[in-house]
């Protein structure tokens, strides 16, 4: 990824189909993240007005197609994989590339005694800190940010440097980052959740390899979004080639939800109907420290 001057502009896209998502009038189809709408950033905010309301989804959409739909379901699975980990008892959350992530607010009432810490560039996270002020009244105090300068610093320091604990059970969100990352980054981030207490866990979207090497034309168009915007895409995995690779840093694959389950799951109305169809090559996994295939494969 290059050096950058500004906050993440994939990022605050993403934050925007979450706030259009949430406007949504169907309540099993409506995004879930309610704050996202107050944080995202102009000119994506003009989207979310009345004369253009109509048409985000549709543009989106023109200029990668499946994406919009993947935000929305990925909202929901996240969030799942989020409720249920606290359900089990994680008391830290690493939400690694941040991003305008609202979930450690969302989720406050039931993050007492918990800590969640927000690692992300250092233009993001300040961008990301300076919006959430006009949102949230006071910074809360489970929160903290860890800014990272990708090219010259290890994201492992920086955790340590913050308090973050690696004996404790954590809860890893990696949420539409991997493709942008190089192969030896995301091989370093596994390796850093590997480290972590048995039962810590992470969850990531991934863009199949084969589809990368061979794009369609809807998928040239989504990288070329990436290449505009200075965040190329550069890592994928398929899936068959996905648990060898979880194994070689002690994690192994406990689900792995594609775009046919995203669409039976989070995009079919209350009427039936099916909203939109998520980009077919994109998929989420949910992968555990010491799970029995990791040990097997050790």
């Amino acid at each position: 990824m290059k050096n950058r001057r500004k906050a993440s502009y994939t990022a605050d896209a993403a934050c925007a189909a979450r706030a259009h998502g949430a406007l949504h009038p169907d309540a099993r189809l409506r995004n879930p993240d309610s704050l996202a709408g107050r944080i995202v950033g102009m000119p994506f905010r003009m989207g979310l007005w009345w004369p253009f309301r109509d048409r985000f989804a549709v543009e989106y959409e023109r200029r990668a197609p499946g994406v919009y739909y993947h935000h929305q379901a990925r909202t929901k699975r996240f969030d799942g994989i989020w409720s249920d980990e606290l359900a089990a008892g994680t008391t830290q959350f690493a939400v690694l590339g941040a991003g305008f992530d609202t979930r450690a607010y969302r989720f406050a009432d039931r993050l007492k005694g918990a800590r969640v810490f927000e690692v992300d560039h250092p233009l993001t996270s300040a961008e990301k800190q300076r919006r959430l002020r006009r949102v949230v009244e006071a910074k809360p105090t489970h929160v903290t940010y860890v800014p990272v300068d990708f090219v010259k610093e290890k994201v492992e320091e920086r955790l340590a440097a913050s308090g973050f604990d690696a004996k404790r059970r954590t809860l890893f969100l990696w949420e539409g980052v991997t493709p942008y990352l190089t192969a030896e980054a995301v091989d370093a981030t596994l390796a850093l959740v590997g480290s972590t207490a048995e039962g810590s866990s992470i969850v990531f979207d991934y863009i199949s390899r084969s589809a990368l090497d061979a794009p369609s034309e809807d998928l040239k168009k989504q990288l070329a979004a990436g290449e505009k915007y200075g965040e190329p895409y550069q890592f994928g995995v398929d899936l068959v080639a996905l648990p060898a690779l979880l194994a070689r840093h002690g994690l192994a694959l406990e689900s792995n939800c594609d775009a046919e389950e995203m669409l039976k799951r989070y995009l079919v109305g209350t009427d039936g109907e099916v909203w939109g169809r998520p980009c077919a090559v994109l998929a989420i996994a949910h992968a555990r420290v010491g799970g029995s295939s990791a040990r097997a494969a050790g």
